[in-house]
């Protein structure tokens, strides 16, 4: 502990230990800083190119997203006229779509 540091034999020589013991805590505690800064600044910047990383892949999946979209709504249009051509939409003559499909099972 702190109060132990000059207790040795109650001369100058005792206390010259204490001293250097305080300043090897300090350099090593210094070290220490300097080691727990650096870590600190390596995983920073590991978390930085992550956030990159993934901006750049969410950016890629919008655009994929947006494509994907788009060509849904071409292909549901497409369907929708193909619909038309073969079922005219006749009111009240669900039956006959209802035939149709019974043709196709």
């Amino acid at each position: 502990g702190r109060g132990r540091a000059g207790w040795g034999g109650g001369g100058v020589d005792s206390e010259d230990p204490s001293v250097s013991k305080k300043q090897r805590r300090r350099e090593k505690n210094r070290a220490s800083a300097q080691q727990s800064r650096q870590r600190k600044k390596c995983h920073l910047d590991e978390l930085e190119n992550r956030v990159e990383h993934l901006e750049g892949e969410r950016r890629a999946l919008q655009v994929r997203l947006e494509t994907l979209m788009s060509q849904n709504d071409v292909l549901r249009r497409q369907l929708d006229k193909q619909k038309q051509v073969v079922t005219p939409v006749k009111p009240g003559s669900n039956s006959q779509a209802a035939n149709s499909q019974d043709d196709k099972t």
